[in-house]
């Protein structure tokens, strides 16, 4: 059975966001998915509000190059907060340079992605929900 878990996805371009959400919808892939354009906000997202409830825990989808907060230092800001950091964060890219993976992976990340063929990371992901075990905060 597949998780529905949300995920998050950090994507400042609408097309690629578009086509993320074409590829879930092929896979068949039904859980939430919620977007934000740059690393503040999605921080803001993963912390909830008064009025808007927390979308943790999740499956984190990066970008890496974004406005005002980019992808590592997204990453990082999850890492040392002990609320998020167990959260699952991989990040989904156009560079295949060996020092961003590197620092990717030195964040913990569960796997770099390049943005490529984003139908093949679509159910790879959907394979990933139904067969790993996640937390349950309730």
């Amino acid at each position: 059975m597949i998780s529905l878990i949300p995920i998050l996805i950090l994507e400042d371009n609408d097309i690629d966001q578009e086509i993320v959400l074409r590829a879930f919808k092929k896979v068949e892939l039904k859980n939430p998915v919620f977007f934000a354009t740059d690393g503040a906000e999605a921080l803001s997202l993963l912390h909830g509000t008064k009025t808007i409830p927390a979308i943790t825990p999740c499956i984190i989808m990066t970008d890496l190059n974004l406005p005002k907060l980019d992808g590592l230092g997204f990453i990082k800001e999850i890492r040392e907060d002990n609320f998020l950091k167990q959260n699952i964060i991989f990040i989904l890219s156009t560079s295949a340079r060996h020092q961003d993976v590197k620092q990717g992976y030195d964040l913990n990340i569960a796997g770099y992605f390049l943005k490529d063929d984003i139908k093949e990371i679509a159910l790879l992901l959907k394979n990933y929900l139904s067969l790993n075990q996640f937390i349950n905060e309730n």
